[in-house]
């Protein structure tokens, strides 16, 4: 009966028509999952783009906020000083302290400002695409509340110079280094924080492009640095953060 079916041309006809349409509709699904996989990759591009891009601007941000707040403010009290003794010709921009501590005020402010307006635009663009990878989730929260402590501190430090006003009052000295000791603590802040924002883009690299190029990044390692001291530190994991430290060298025997 096969053999009949088979010699009888409308039938050979039917099951070359039936072979060519599951033929096209095995291309056709083969083609949508490489349309859908092409999709994601360029999802995966955007987000990465998007993230690094504001990080680049939040990283400059956050560089010039430290080095105001932290190295700056050292130069100013020193302005201040030969002002109030009258070393005006060390003092060229300024005609008083007063007007020396109020223009450093007022770019101390914009400073700060400025890495306000950049940081929320970091947190929308991760909020935006958290949900589309939930394993970064521990990792940016931990960011997020490193990022919100820095700009608390940073904030109430800020705010303490508005009020105590440094101009020509008794105890300058006293309050000068009151003032000077919390920069310290808060330049070790900032480190840690922009350490953590580099952490956070290898993590998304190895997330997002990782299973595109098949190339991961390894974690952040500071163990090639020369010290004649041990360094401790923390970098960001997906799983959270990792304590890590530098030891001594003898640079001598270098």
């Amino acid at each position: 009966m096969i053999t009949a079916l088979n010699n009888y041309p409308g039938f050979i006809a039917l099951l070359a028509v039936l072979l060519s349409i599951l033929g096209w509709f095995v291309i056709y699904i083969l083609n949508l999952k490489q349309q859908k996989k092409h999709l994601q990759n360029e999802y995966r591009m955007k987000i990465y783009e998007e993230i690094t891009e504001l990080k680049k601007n939040l990283d400059d941000r956050i560089n010039n906020l430290n080095i105001l707040l932290c190295f700056k403010i050292k130069t100013i009290f020193e302005d201040i000083k030969n002002l109030q003794q009258g070393k005006n010709h060390l003092v060229p921009l300024y005609k008083n302290e007063t007007e020396c501590w109020i223009s450093y005020m007022n770019e101390l402010n914009q400073s700060r400002n400025n890495f306000n307006d950049v940081l929320i635009d970091y947190y929308y663009i991760i909020e935006k695409w958290i949900e589309v990878f939930p394993a970064i989730k521990k990792s940016k929260k931990t960011l997020c509340k490193d990022l919100n402590n820095l700009n608390k501190i940073s904030g109430e430090l800020i705010f303490d110079l508005q009020i105590k006003n440094f101009r020509g009052d008794g105890d300058f000295n006293k309050r000068k280094q009151e003032v000077i000791d919390k920069t310290e603590s808060l330049n070790k802040l900032f480190d840690e924080t922009m350490g953590y924002l580099w952490d956070f883009i290898i993590i998304l690299h190895n997330e997002l492009l990782a299973p595109v190029f098949n190339i991961y990044l390894n974690e952040r390692d500071l163990s090639h640095i020369d010290t004649n001291v041990d360094i401790k530190y923390k970098i960001l994991t997906i799983d959270g953060t990792k304590k890590r430290m530098v030891h001594k060298v003898n640079l001598s025997n270098k």
